[in-house]
C-alpha cells in the first residue's frame, strides 16, 4: 500500500504523502474500494488529488 501512496503527489498545502485520487461519480459501494481513491461526488470539480493529511483538495 505504502508503495501505491509513494506513486502521488505530495500535498502542496503540508507536504503530506498520504494522498488519495478523488474519483467522481456515485458508486454503488466505496467500502470495497483501495484506500488510495477518494469517492469525491457526483459534481465533476477541476480538483483531482486529496490530502489525508490536512483535507486539502487540488
Amino acid at each position: 500500500m505504502d508503495f501505491m501512496f509513494a506513486q502521488h503527489p505530495e500535498c502542496p498545502a503540508c507536504g503530506g504523502r498520504q494522498t488519495t485520487k478523488l474519483v467522481y461519480g456515485m458508486p454503488v459501494d466505496t467500502d470495497s474500494w483501495d484506500p488510495w481513491l477518494y469517492p469525491a461526488g457526483c459534481c465533476v470539480m477541476p480538483q483531482q488529488w486529496r490530502c489525508e493529511v490536512c483535507d486539502h483538495e487540488w
